[in-house]
């Protein structure tokens, strides 16, 4: 069913969709190697960058990040591309709705009038001034401090458009965060507490090619963002393992805390974007959604957070080596990470069992 654009928007996201939506690791991805060949023999010229822009394909949850944050905040989005004085509007709002970002979160008024990238801020203010009903808005570009914005949205030029812009950006448009971005459940009375290695990353992702390529490369690599590009870009998650742990929460209406031995090594913060990148959904982290390192271990760590947690009734601790921690073995194996046989036994111990017919459609699996 379609819908007509927005017409009538109170809140605007001026979008720039180069290294927001379209980051130059995004360009060199497998999918985009033939756009990206010809985008660097255009040299920008009209012809060749609208032919690369009707090739590439975005990275789907940036885009599922956008339509969340207008579906979130009533946005409507505008460009403010420095490719639209090249190849016009309509290539770049085709551009976007042909990777599934939604007509109806678009504009109808869809473009500003840029000539140069230096004309961006005039740009805005001319858009803005054939628009009196707009009272809020944002600029989302990796340049928008360069080029005078005050405050802007900070977008980082590699990493582009990620969940941290995203919290950020639904802050500036409405007062609170929407209800899906809180702890659905204040005071969660089931936990999962989760491991990474050998459960969402299990040693079966790492043999894929990419992955070895990517192993290399983090091997040596010691920047924290070229890392998490890494991780987020080229490193692949078992999707399976990644549908199981949020229909585990969404089943038994738990709340995900990190154990992750990653804790040692990267900020909390870190881990989640690298997770909800690889589509752990926001609302099944819990406020407090790390152990603090106590130095003890990952029981003791375990113990410290429930000892701050009186409410929890219920706990799991989703670890391919959780029987080995002294706690209840789920029968993970590493090489194969969560799996339905797990996922099953997960839910007995937080009180919800499947049953022995049950139909997993959220998977897709047979009876």
């Amino acid at each position: 069913m379609s819908r007509d654009r927005n017409s009538t928007a109170a809140k605007v996201v001026f979008l720039e969709i180069d290294c927001v939506l379209l980051t130059p690791i995004d360009w060199r991805a497998p999918g985009n190697l033939h756009a990206c060949d010809v985008f660097d023999a255009s040299g920008e010229e009209s012809f060749g960058l609208a032919r690369a822009l009707r090739m590439v394909v975005l990275r789907h949850f940036r885009i599922r990040l956008l339509n969340e944050l207008c579906s979130d905040t009533g946005a409507a989005v505008v460009l403010l591309s420095r490719w639209l004085p090249v190849v016009g509007s309509e290539v770049l709002s085709d551009l976007l709705t042909r990777n599934s970002v939604y007509d109806w979160y678009l504009h109808r008024d869809v473009a500003c009038t840029v000539t140069d990238p230096e004309s961006k801020r005039a740009a805005v203010e001319g858009w803005l001034s054939r628009h009196r009903e707009v009272r809020e808005w944002i600029v989302l570009d990796a340049d928008a401090a360069e080029l005078g914005f005050e405050d802007p949205v900070p977008v980082h030029p590699r990493l582009g458009f990620t969940i941290t812009e995203q919290l950020d950006a639904v802050h500036r448009l409405r007062p609170r965060l929407p209800e899906r971005y809180k702890s659905r459940h204040p005071d969660a009375s089931a936990i999962v507490f989760l491991d990474i290695d050998g459960v969402l990353l299990p040693t079966a992702c790492w043999s894929l090619k990419s992955a070895i390529d990517a192993w290399q490369r983090l091997r040596w690599c010691t920047d924290e963002s070229e890392r998490e590009l890494i991780y987020t870009n080229d490193v692949q998650f078992s999707a399976v393992a990644i549908a199981l742990m949020n229909q585990l929460c969404t089943r038994c209406r738990a709340q995900i805390v990190l154990v992750t031995s990653w804790r040692w090594h990267h900020s909390q913060e870190y881990i989640r974007r690298i997770l909800s990148s690889h589509g752990v959904a926001e609302e099944h982290w819990h406020a407090d959604y790390a152990c603090v390192d106590t130095g003890g271990g990952k029981r003791a760590d375990v113990d410290e957070w429930l000892s701050r947690h009186a409410e929890v009734t219920a706990w799991v601790v989703v670890d391919d080596q959780s029987g080995e921690l002294g706690f209840a073995d789920l029968g993970i194996d590493g090489e194969q990470g969560l799996t339905i046989s797990s996922y099953r036994r997960a839910c007995e111990l937080l009180g919800a069992p499947v049953g022995a017919d049950e139909h997993h459609a959220f998977l897709g699996f047979p009876r």
